[in-house]
Parts: structure tokens; sequence; C-alpha cells
């Protein structure tokens, strides 16, 4: 029994069709600019457990209040949007900061995974990584 292979009522879909043309190879992104963050301690011990570099002690968790101290250090204002949502906008627009919106699970500390996928966001969207932050002098 032979199987119809009908195209439907309105003839063959054009986004079915496998295209002809050659892609062209993909532009390879310019290397974004290194910012290094001057912090205090405080922030500091955000960084570390949000980026895996706490060596040897044990992360625990992170008080939100820390959370916005580093993102204020950091030189963002910080927003509470509708919900649970706060929005992260750079003071000053000079072109390296991108806003960033963070979830607020209404608790006073977020757990460790939370932090690290916070952490993992940070990396894959804006390059930060522990090496991206010193501690101020």
């Amino acid at each position: 029994m032979a199987r119809n292979r009908r195209s439907g009522p309105r003839g063959a879909n054009p986004l079915n069709q496998v295209s002809r043309q050659p892609r062209p190879p993909p532009r390879p992104e310019p290397p974004r600019q290194k910012h290094i963050f001057f912090v205090d301690e405080r922030a500091m011990e955000v960084v570390e457990i949000l980026f895996r570099s706490h060596e040897g002690r044990s992360p625990g968790k992170i008080k939100w209040t820390n959370l916005l101290h580093l993102m204020q250090a950091m030189g963002y204002k910080a927003e509470k949007g509708y919900g649970s949502i706060w929005k992260f906008e750079p003071a000053v627009d000079d072109g390296l900061l991108q806003p960033t919106n963070i979830h607020d699970d209404h608790r006073s500390y977020l757990n460790i995974r939370t932090a690290w996928s916070i952490g993992k966001r940070f990396n894959k969207s804006y390059g930060w990584d522990a090496d991206s932050f010193k501690l101020a002098s």
C-alpha cells in the first residue's frame, strides 16, 4: 500500500524546503573589553560564591542585601520591578555595563545553586569571572 504524499490544501510550505544557498561563515564576535571592578570585602565575599572561587570554604548562602550591595558597588542602581524582579541598570551609561534582571524569591538569602546560576549567567552574558573583581585598597 503506497502512502499518499499530500502537500496540504494550500500547497507546499516554503519554510520546509531546504535552502540551496551556502550559509556565510559566522562573524567572529569582537573581543570584549575586560572591565575590572574594585569592590570592598563584603562584596568580594559574594563574588567568591557567585564564581565558585571560595577556596575550600563552605560557601553557604548569600544574603540578598549583600548581592544588592555588590551590584551597587559595581556601578548599578537597583530598582524593584513588578512582582519579584529586580532591575539593575548602570548608574552611568559608559557602554561597558548592560542592564540585567534578577529574580528575588522573597527570601532573605539566596541558596548556593541560585547564586551559582547567577554567576554563570554573568559569565555567559558579560564575560565576568572572579578575575574581573579586585579588592579595593
